[in-house]
């Protein structure tokens, strides 16, 4: 959805400069900025809750290892007051749970970018799925291949015909 949102403002400010002159003709500047505002608005509450919830991950896995640490210290030391294990195998089993721990704890801070990796790719799959547009007729012949370059002089280009957009 931060995505989504993300994409609305973007396209919503090149529509905007875009359209400038649009918008002054009509006086419509004050409806565009409070649009502008709300969308800001709806971005900056979609970031937040998703910082939020990304933290949240993190931190929930930190808890949980703690947890079973602490579990795992307190166990060990009922099993070795009652004589049933050795106090360097309880230092062994805790060394080796907190690395453990340790690469979970790594695992969990590099999943919320890992999901919004995977939001990503899921937009850019949505693009290249999308149905071509502009398809050759059926009896279309294979262009030529260029031969070296190809190449431009003199070219002027105007969208409005008042300003050059591009000049020789």
């Amino acid at each position: 959805r931060r995505r989504r949102e993300e994409a609305a403002v973007l396209s919503a400010v090149q529509e905007n400069i875009g359209a400038q002159a649009v918008v002054r003709a009509f006086g419509l500047q004050e409806s565009r900025r409070a649009h502008f505002r709300e969308q800001l608005d709806t971005l900056g509450g979609v970031t937040a809750r998703a910082s939020y919830l990304g933290s949240l991950v993190g931190k929930t896995t930190d808890v949980g290892v703690n947890l079973v640490q602490l579990l795992i210290i307190g166990f060990g030391a009922w099993l070795v007051f009652g004589n049933r294990l050795e106090v360097g195998a309880l230092f062994a089993f805790i060394g080796t749970f907190v690395n453990l721990g340790l690469a979970i704890s790594n695992l969990s801070q590099t999943l919320p970018a890992l999901l919004q990796a995977t939001t990503g790719m899921r937009r850019i799959d949505e693009l290249l799925d999308e149905p071509v547009g502009v398809r050759d007729v059926p009896d279309a012949s294979p262009a030529p291949r260029l031969a070296r370059e190809i190449r431009l002089d003199g070219v002027s280009f105007s969208y409005t015909g008042e300003q050059r957009n591009l000049d020789d």
